[in-house]
């Protein structure tokens, strides 16, 4: 969804579609960054990496209410190119 929208911001900007292109590219490739490396992060968490990590966040599980995960999804939205 992100980079929809990214992509229809520039090509209003430009009909050039390497330009458009590599504007982009400019504009997705810090933010793609970010949430590929706490993806890669959560998953060793999530897949049993280091054991105790993976208990620790099953047990959070169990505790949680869903309000952490509802404000870390909204936090995630406002920070990208839809906030």
């Amino acid at each position: 969804m992100e980079d929809a929208v990214v992509l229809g911001a520039v090509f209003r900007q430009t009909r050039d579609i390497a330009a458009a292109l590599r504007e982009y590219e400019a504009q997705r490739c810090d933010r793609v960054r970010d949430l590929v490396l706490k993806a890669r992060k959560r998953c060793d968490i999530t897949h049993g990496k280091d054991m105790q990590l993976t208990e620790a966040w099953y047990q959070e599980l169990r505790e949680e209410t869903g309000e952490r995960i509802i404000n870390g999804m909204c936090d995630t939205i406002l920070s990208g190119p839809l906030g």
